[in-house]
């Protein structure tokens, strides 16, 4: 047993005066976090991972691996013998001594810290573990008698509870937690403990861990703050024009559909990384759209209604105000709702299109990753459960829960060891604030979408319909960019990819790398991500298409800009500003969850 480990289980409380007070908070801390523990594996919702869900999820498994009891066997044996490895490279000191970083040990972010390494209990603790995962995965990916949507299901569901039982969660096996115990003489997890208190009172009966420093961010002060101003406002939307800085602009302008699933302003985060403002400096006009948290008001809208009051919408005012067929681009959900809205416009004959610009966008989604694993039929009833418990609306925590849950350790046990473990402080970070500033959604447009899109994937069958009109994505003859993410765990590029074969005319395709956020806000001032383009366009798969492209190590935006700018036209006067305009971001982007509750309490 290591010093260190001792001395937290048998604390010396001598330099403080609150001996006794310091024990209790950790008998406190201890029952509070099995509690949060609790809270977070079992909560309600459709990214819950409760104890039915393991069951269920190890019950597939089994049945994958079928009825042969030598595989259980071998599996075992092979487990043990890997076991065994670990304990004699782990908890023998001759060996400690002789090894070299890279001697046969698992690596994983969570116990990055020397400490993990330096006391061989924790070594094997830590390294037993992460042979466990590799283990279970394995066994998953062996399992051959279930269908892919069953092997996404046990992955995520063991996934979560793999996360869940991390020694990096739990004091008593962090020596990391141990150590600032020791060296602060209890005071790490005093503040954890008031981190945790603070996290459970600052949402509306839900636990928000906090992911980073709010405080330190405020709408239109130092996050969505490039200048512009609100040209048109509905129940639904609120349309932004971003002022110019070139004297001279290009005629044709870009209106942008970002997701409604979060705020606008991933995409004006700040100066340094805001990509409208990037592309305002090129030359371009830039709206975008400012959708409405879901609200009493709102809660009954649904699929064509978001068509009509917010894309319709947008389109007739800025082609109102520029009379030239509009770039049009659409990020996310708010890509696939381009993509239908085109679709039908196409249909119609409407010529006040120009070119399309998915990001990140699916309008296939056949393989749409592991998202599958929390919808699909078997999680609708969860889903509509949860909204008609939150009168008619999908609540926004809910959505946080489930794309935190896709990335557990990242999202959710890094903090959970942080700021209640650790008792570490937040750090400002303004794209975590945008991930934590969640939105409501209308139940019946949020139902409308899942089943659909990811269960009956009407869209790529042409079996879709928009406005009592049926779609056929081959009807778009407009010039069509796509970008996708290469680590997209919310679109999948392989999906992504297989959505361009569906457009009727040409289709530039390009990947960027990083991720579904990171993978698209990569300003070229740093390049820290590059992208590959040029592939073969009659390839049927991204894996293909990649092999045959070019990469370049840079940022895929001066890409996009130089696509934009063959089909924007001559260069013009920018439209000018209005009088008593409201300012940019407007207000609907202000609104917040809490803002929504108070709301609703009130009633």
């Amino acid at each position: 047993m290591t010093k260190a480990y001792d001395k937290a289980q048998n604390p010396d409380f001598s330099k403080s005066d609150s001996n006794s007070d310091l024990k209790e908070r950790l008998t406190l801390l201890a029952t509070e976090f099995h509690k949060l523990l609790t809270q977070i594996t079992y909560e309600e919702g459709p990214a819950a991972t409760s104890p039915v869900h393991i069951a269920l999820a190890m019950e597939a498994l089994q049945r994958g691996l079928g009825n042969e009891g030598k595989k259980y066997v071998e599996a075992q044996q092979e487990l043990a013998k890997r076991l065994a490895n670990v304990a004699s490279m782990t908890l023998q000191p001759e060996n400690q001594e002789d090894q070299t970083p890279n001697d046969g040990r698992l690596t994983n972010p969570r116990f990055e810290n020397e400490l993990w390494r330096k006391y061989p209990l924790f070594d094997f603790i830590s390294q037993s573990y992460m042979v466990l995962y590799e283990w279970i995965r394995d066994l998953v990916l062996e399992a051959e008698n279930l269908s892919d949507l069953e092997q996404k299901e046990v992955q995520h569901h063991l996934h979560q509870f793999m996360s869940l039982i991390s020694p990096a969660n739990n004091f008593f096996t962090n020596p990391v937690a141990i150590q600032k115990f020791v060296d602060t003489e209890g005071a790490s997890l005093q503040a954890g403990l008031e981190n945790l208190q603070r996290d459970y009172d600052a949402d509306f009966h839900h636990l928000n861990i906090s992911q980073c420093d709010t405080s330190a961010f405020e709408i239109g002060k130092n996050v969505a703050t490039t200048e512009g101003q609100v040209i048109f406002k509905n129940e639904l939307i609120e349309l932004i024009r971003f002022n110019p800085t070139q004297e001279e602009v290009y005629e044709r302008p870009l209106l942008i559909f970002p997701p409604w699933i979060n705020k606008y302003y991933v995409l004006d985060l700040q100066e340094k990384n805001s990509l409208v403002a990037w592309l305002r400096d090129q030359g371009f006009t830039v709206y975008i759209i400012s959708w409405r948290s879901a609200d009493d008001i709102t809660r009954d809208l649904d699929w064509d209604n978001y068509a009509a009051l917010g894309g319709l919408a947008a389109i007739d005012q800025v082609f109102k105000i520029h009379n030239q067929p509009i770039n049009i681009a659409g990020y996310c959900i708010g890509g696939t709702m381009l993509s239908t809205l085109a679709g039908f416009l196409a249909k119609k004959k409407d010529q006040r299109v120009n070119s399309l610009t998915f990001m990140a966008a699916q309008t296939d989604f056949s393989d749409a990753g592991m998202l599958q694993a929390l919808i699909n039929e078997k999680t609708f009833s969860e889903t509509a459960a949860a909204i008609v418990k939150n009168r008619g609306i999908m609540p926004g925590e809910l959505m946080a829960d489930g794309f935190n849950a896709l990335r557990p350790q990242r999202l959710v046990w890094q903090f959970v060891e942080d700021n209640y473990l650790l008792g570490k402080k937040a750090r400002p970070f303004d794209l975590l604030y945008w991930n934590s500033d969640q939105t409501n959604i209308p139940g019946p447009l949020h139902l409308g979408y899942l089943q659909n899109f990811y269960v009956e994937n009407q869209l790529a069958k042409g079996e879709f319909y928009l406005f009592d009109e049926k779609i056929s994505l081959k009807d778009i003859q407009w010039p069509v960019f796509i970008h996708a993410a290469e680590a997209d765990h919310i679109s999948p590029f392989e999906s992504v990819y297989r959505g361009r074969h569906l457009f009727g005319g040409h289709t530039k395709f390009i990947m960027a790398e990083a991720g579904h956020i990171a993978g698209v806000v990569n300003p070229p001032r740093n390049n820290k991500y590059g992208h590959w383009s040029a592939g073969d366009p009659n390839l049927q798969t991204g894996a293909e298409w990649k092999e045959s492209a070019t990469y370049k190590k840079q940022s895929w935006w001066p890409a996009l800009a130089e696509w934009l700018s063959d089909k924007s036209g001559n260069k013009t006067m920018p439209p000018g500003l209005l009088e008593n305009a409201t300012h940019a971001p407007g207000s609907y982007v202000k609104v917040t969850l809490d803002d929504l509750h108070s709301q609703r309490r009130k009633q």
